[in-house]
């Protein structure tokens, strides 16, 4: 797949506090700067921040991407991870079918996260 056919998605919860996106933006920024086979990287919300999910795959499919990853931005499994999650992935599929969407397990749910915290402890 070309650069720009295919897209990252970073999803965060999003909050009332209007510096919380911040955090998720600088991540986004960084992958996008550091590893162009991912694509354009941006960053969506399921509550209270935007831009919301379904305006950035809009966004990122009018700008040509056939392939969108999402990564949800979650150490907990709970409502979000569970029910939301699956069913914005759904509604995804429905509206574009000719794009291809990849739901990563959420961060709290990747095998290397243990190894990440470790090797973090390490150097401080």
């Amino acid at each position: 797949m070309s650069d720009g056919e295919q897209a990252l998605v970073l999803l965060g919860h999003g909050s009332r506090d209007p510096s919380w996106p911040e955090h998720i933006e600088r991540v986004a920024s960084k992958l996008e700067a550091e590893h162009k086979y991912l694509g354009p990287v941006r960053c969506a919300y399921l509550e209270h921040s935007s831009p919301s999910f379904s305006e950035v795959i809009a966004q990122l499919i009018q700008q040509g991407s056939k392939k969108v990853t999402i990564l949800p931005m979650f150490f907990g499994l709970g409502k979000h991870a569970r029910s939301d999650l699956p069913e914005l992935l759904n509604a995804a599929e429905r509206a574009y079918p000719d794009i291809k969407f990849v739901m990563l397990p959420s961060m709290g749910e990747q095998s290397m996260l243990a190894d990440w915290i470790g090797s973090i402890l390490k150097v401080n």
